[in-house]
């Protein structure tokens, strides 16, 4: 995906490929061919950068839901330990939480 400049004063575009393990080189053309094939290569990676632009900001979107929801939850399990705590309740060595004798 570049324009290459062969021995003498005209310009040829090329694309990169890998091919087995290798990096090769193919020629795409030289003048309006050469335009096109450039002028198609910017457009295919401006749109694949919007796409990854566009899945950063969902990701970005998904943490901060997720912070968000963390936050509701720990809320949530200090309240109902405090209720359970006022109401008479105790946290037993297995986690469970039973109702205190006395």
């Amino acid at each position: 995906m570049a324009w290459e400049k062969r021995g003498g004063a005209h310009l040829y575009y090329t694309l990169s490929k890998r091919r087995e393990g290798r990096v090769v080189r193919q020629y795409v053309g030289g003048g309006d061919v050469g335009e096109a094939a450039a002028a198609a290569d910017q457009e295919r990676r401006a749109t694949r950068a919007a796409e990854r632009e566009a899945m950063r900001l969902a990701l970005r979107r998904h943490a901060e839901v997720d912070r968000q929801v963390a936050v509701f939850c720990e809320a949530a399990e200090t309240a109902a330990r405090a209720l359970l705590l006022l109401g008479g309740y105790q946290r037993h060595d297995r986690g469970a939480w039973r109702r205190r004798r006395g």
